[in-house]
């Protein structure tokens, strides 16, 4: 385990010879006849979550752009499997995991520490931004980081967005409006409470996502006037705008 609380694994490939062979057959680090298998028990309460990939040779790597987020997305079983069909085979691969709290989910496991843009799923081109310090929508343009959002798990499916170039600054909600805040410390239980958004499937598009508050479980981020905002998403019109597509920044 390493000092910031991830595992590193490492497996050495064996007899994948085509992109067909989508489960590959992998053993631990140091060799062995023995392959392994990899199982997610979805009643622990706590789980890996892979979080990086690299590889120690040169080799077939990964060469489709959107191949390695799918993959982790696809969750620490499925995405080995995934990994392999779209890439081939990778010498010496090495998977990061992290540990974290709450039950194994393909949301809550996908790729933490990357960069994420969210998209509006009815008013395209128009993605979630700050603005002035506040949570509004808008066309793709400069700043780009005001675009870029990392996605902090705080337990099973439970995240907060953290500005890219405002690291400190978090979107959380205050009298019903999206604001990017800093914590005023350790001890500040209503900017955690307000930060911290269950991520679900979409409510408008299920290959989409949507944001409940957690201390406000009716609720949701939505745009109305291009702004953001919780409120309840029991309309037609409320759903659409409560519903985002995640994009690699």
């Amino acid at each position: 385990m390493a000092a910031d609380g991830e595992f590193n694994l490492a497996t050495n490939t064996r007899l994948a010879t085509h992109r067909s062979d989508v489960l590959p057959d992998c053993d631990c680090e140091g060799g062995g006849a023995v392959s392994s298998t990899f199982n997610v028990d979805g009643d622990l309460d706590f789980y890996l979550a892979p979080v990086r990939y690299g590889h120690t040779n040169s080799g077939g790597d990964v060469a489709t752009p959107g191949s390695l987020a799918a993959a982790f997305a696809a969750g620490p079983v499925g995405g080995i499997a995934l990994m392999f069909g779209l890439a081939g085979i990778v010498a010496d691969p090495l998977w990061a995991y992290e540990l974290r709290d709450g039950r194994y989910g393909k949301l809550s496991a996908s790729l933490a520490g990357a960069p994420s843009k969210f998209k509006s799923h009815n008013i395209p081109e128009h993605y979630i931004r700050h603005r002035n310090f506040l949570g509004e929508i808008s066309p793709d343009g400069q700043p780009a980081d005001d675009f870029k959002f990392t996605i902090v798990h705080r337990g099973s499916d439970l995240v907060a967005l953290k500005s890219v170039n405002f690291p400190d600054r978090y979107l959380r909600h205050q009298n019903s409006e999206i604001k990017l805040h800093a914590s005023a410390g350790p001890d500040d239980a209503p900017w955690r409470q307000d930060s911290t958004f269950q991520m679900i499937t979409g409510l408008a598009d299920p290959a989409g996502i949507s944001f409940r508050s957690t201390n406000y479980p009716d609720r949701f981020v939505r745009h109305r006037n291009f702004r953001l905002y919780i409120e309840p998403a029991d309309s037609p019109l409320a759903r659409p705008d409560a519903t985002f597509y995640r994009i690699k920044a």
